[in-house]
């Protein structure tokens, strides 16, 4: 994997990791914990289509834009935990229908949007615990069929 962990990174730009795939293997990780990323943008991870896991646990990020990470369909696991997220809508994870286990834990959510997770029509875990939910729309939850691990505990 790739390990980019205490870099005090604060920003990825975009098509900086284009070429990344060619110096290792498919099925692996790469970790960006604990810089100083505040926002995640569209095409920033453009280049790593055969990652199979994304940390960006114990950052900044506040802000993502919609379809943020549609160049990377293939992730199995994608770690958000301990960041300063505020809510969740469904555009976030557009493209992510291979992924198998989403890490929200430990963030600032207050309310979760309707079909805030539709396109993750595979995830079997879902990790929301210590947020701040107060209000879950309608259908939130909805086409995740798959799902066999929900944690909203605080």
């Amino acid at each position: 994997g790739l390990d980019l962990n205490r870099l005090r990174l604060s920003n990825i730009e975009e098509n900086s990791l284009v070429g990344v795939n060619n110096f290792y293997e498919a099925n692996q990780y790469i970790n960006f914990d604990n810089n100083q990323i505040r926002i995640l943008k569209k095409n920033q991870f453009k280049g790593l289509e055969k990652v199979y896991e994304l940390s960006l646990s114990q950052n900044l990020i506040s802000i993502i834009e919609e379809n943020v990470f549609t160049n990377i369909s293939y992730i199995k696991i994608l770690k958000l935990d301990s960041n300063f997220i505020t809510y969740i809508k469904k555009e976030f994870f557009y493209n992510l229908n291979s992924l198998y286990k989403l890490d929200l834990s430990n963030n600032l959510i207050k309310r979760l949007e309707e079909n805030a997770f539709f396109y993750l029509e595979n995830l079997q875990i879902l990790r929301l615990m210590n947020n701040q939910i107060k209000f879950i729309r309608p259908n939130a939850f909805s086409n995740l069929k798959n799902l066999n691990q929900l944690d909203l505990s605080y």
